[in-house]
């Protein structure tokens, strides 16, 4: 498993969709599937770094990568105020016109949309949120 850990601060997301890439990449993952996965990384990223954390301190964000033949899993681990995106997922307001919606609201949504699966838990005070997705999925988003 590969990791790159973070500040809470967006001008870090570029550093992270490069780390992914470079994974994927090199493990032969196709160019539509790391986009997918690039939308992903960056919408849980600004969803923990606008929404986690009711301070104005440094926190660190951990990312870890693990690619098991076309399975790829991501995890991310923050110290932020407890957050399941799975009791979330289901307020999208996709089927709403989007004059009628409310700003922000169809991340989550997003997210359960591209990934196979998506987990999370609280582990000593801090969010692990797992997804996984395989390539062979991807091609029939």
């Amino acid at each position: 498993m590969e990791e790159i850990v973070i500040k809470n601060n967006e001008e870090y997301i570029p550093d992270v969709l490069r780390f992914i890439r470079e994974v994927l990449s090199n493990k032969g993952f196709s160019h539509t599937f790391i986009a997918f996965i690039a939308v992903t990384v960056d919408e849980v990223l600004s969803n923990i770094i606008h929404y986690a954390y009711t301070d104005n301190e440094t926190h660190d964000i951990f990312i870890r990568a693990n690619i098991k033949g076309s399975v790829f899993t991501l995890v991310f681990e923050d110290d932020g105020i407890s957050f399941n995106p799975l009791l979330h997922a289901a307020e999208t307001q996709a089927d709403i016109p989007l004059v009628h919606r409310k700003k922000g609201g169809l991340g989550i949504y997003l997210v359960s949309q591209i990934m196979d699966n998506i987990d999370y838990k609280r582990i000593n005070g801090k969010n692990v949120l797992t997804l996984t997705k395989t390539e062979e999925q991807a091609a029939l988003l």
